[in-house]
């Protein structure tokens, strides 16, 4: 993604791009991009290079989490905290500003989903499609009632109250066309 990859933003208002002030400069542009909760800066994520907080402008790196292992990487809505499935199967946490991960949960197949608005807990879902609320200080899993099938994507409102969701029912249809093709001239 070098030389002269760009991160574009868009306004919803009236559809107009642009390329995010200073992204011309980045070094490996910014893949996958998310923003922070100031709206001042982009998480990227760098593939074998973790996850990165660039500041707006000056490109300036304000965060990094190194995690090659996971291409399923969650910012916490504070900016204090990244989650992440990791090689193991188990749910975890690293800190923006340096440290130790930490071992969340530990859950068969988890797909991380979301954080909740206040950072306090992640959702991920198992192959079964259940959702599970698991606290970021610790503690007990807890299966939430989202009888959805197929559920693919969850994001909670900021109000904490909604959620929208993308599902995808699995299955495969076969149709039978006929009589579609216009008719053929016959042959002399």
């Amino acid at each position: 993604m070098g030389g002269g990859a760009l991160t574009w933003q868009l306004d919803v208002a009236d559809g107009s791009a642009s390329p995010l002030p200073g992204s011309q400069d980045w070094k490996g542009g910014c893949p996958f991009p998310q923003w922070s909760t100031t709206s001042d800066a982009v998480w990227c994520h760098l593939g074998k290079d973790g996850l990165v907080l660039r500041q707006l402008g000056s490109g300036e790196e304000k965060g990094r989490v190194h995690e090659p292992t996971s291409a399923n990487l969650r910012p916490s809505p504070d900016g204090r905290w990244v989650a992440f499935r990791g090689k193991n199967r188990t749910l975890n946490l690293a800190p923006v500003g340096g440290g130790e991960l930490r071992e969340l949960f530990r859950l068969e197949s988890c797909r991380l989903l979301c954080w909740t608005p206040d950072s306090r807990y992640v959702l991920c879902r198992n192959e079964e499609g259940q959702v599970w609320r698991i606290s970021a200080s610790g503690g007990e899993a807890r299966k939430l009632a989202i009888p959805v099938k197929g559920l693919r994507e969850l994001r909670v409102h900021p109000d904490g109250k909604r959620v929208a969701m993308w599902t995808q029912e699995p299955g495969f249809e076969i149709w039978v066309l006929e009589n579609f093709l216009p008719k053929m001239a016959a042959a002399r």
